[in-house]
């Protein structure tokens, strides 16, 4: 197993490696109801959480090893092109929606959806359940996690990472535990020159810290449709004169609720084009009719 091989040996030359893995506790064979194989024991990263919300991200340009053939490499291109510009796609997302109470799952058929555009959409769409007055921290605590882990790919000779995910894990429920953010899936981890980095997995990473940076500063809001309509129209009377008006840079559609990111012009300030980004949830109980404008 080569994953096994990453956790017994690789791991053993890396130890600070450890504080982004999940605990190994060695392997075991299963042999019941079917089930007839060599295991990992690995810790529960989700253990403690009461509504764990969780998002995986594949992370690197790249999603096959240098022998792979022609056919693989061809294959793995066409899935989802922007993973090489963003460094990361989506492969899966659960978000604990405390009005329905349950989980809004999104698959990596949304994953494949994500464009320039909405990508930091799918960001807030994550973070959208965390409590308004403690969003800013919890994102904040993810950055201040993520920031270490670049530092380390950011040094040569170090490790490839090919196909694993950065796994990001939040409370959706009632439970005051802080987020956690660990890598997943070392079954393709190569040792690199001396002189070498991984590149894909800098970028990657570099991409989410610039897109979490960008809702810290952004400031968020969450309304329902009559607040939405006096916000958006005392927003707009001040920029008559000079024609700077809102205006809808997308929305994210989930199976409970749209969420409608609007940038609004606020002259000096210190926030990215000098402007403010507000994203607004429509409830399950706004007019139809509203949600569609």
């Amino acid at each position: 197993m080569k994953e096994e091989l990453f956790y017994e040996k690789t791991v053993e030359q890396y130890p600070d490696l450890k504080q982004w893995i999940a605990g190994y506790h060695g392997t075991k064979e299963i042999h019941m109801e079917g089930i007839d194989g060599k295991f990992m024991i690995l810790d529960d990263l989700t253990f403690g959480y009461d509504k764990p919300s969780v998002i995986d991200l594949k992370i690197g340009t790249q999603t096959w090893e240098e022998d792979a053939s022609k056919e693989k490499i061809e294959r793995e291109s066409k899935k989802y092109p922007l993973q090489r510009t963003f460094g990361f796609r989506l492969t899966g997302m659960r978000v604990y929606n405390k009005e329905k109470k349950d989980y809004d799952i999104y698959d990596k058929k949304y994953g494949y959806s994500i464009t320039e555009d909405t990508l930091n959409g799918m960001f807030a769409l994550f973070f959208s359940q965390v409590d308004p007055s403690e969003r800013t921290a919890v994102i904040q605590s993810v950055i201040d996690q993520l920031r270490p882990l670049l530092s380390w790919f950011e040094v040569p000779g170090r490790l490839r990472f090919i196909c694993s995910s950065i796994l990001i894990i939040l409370e959706g429920g009632s439970s005051q535990l802080k987020p956690i953010v660990r890598l997943v899936d070392f079954a393709h981890v190569k040792q690199l020159p001396p002189t070498e980095r991984d590149e894909g997995c800098i970028i990657g990473i570099q991409r989410i810290l610039s897109e979490l940076s960008l809702l810290v500063s952004f400031c968020v809001c969450y309304c329902n449709y009559s607040i939405f309509i006096l916000c958006l129209i005392l927003s707009i009377l001040p920029f008559t004169a000079s024609q700077q008006t809102p205006h809808v840079l997308h929305s994210v559609t989930s199976p409970f609720c749209e969420y409608v990111t609007i940038r609004f012009p606020v002259g000096k300030c210190n926030t990215p084009n000098n402007s403010c980004v507000a994203i607004f949830r429509f409830s399950s109980n706004s007019p139809s009719s509203a949600r569609k404008q």
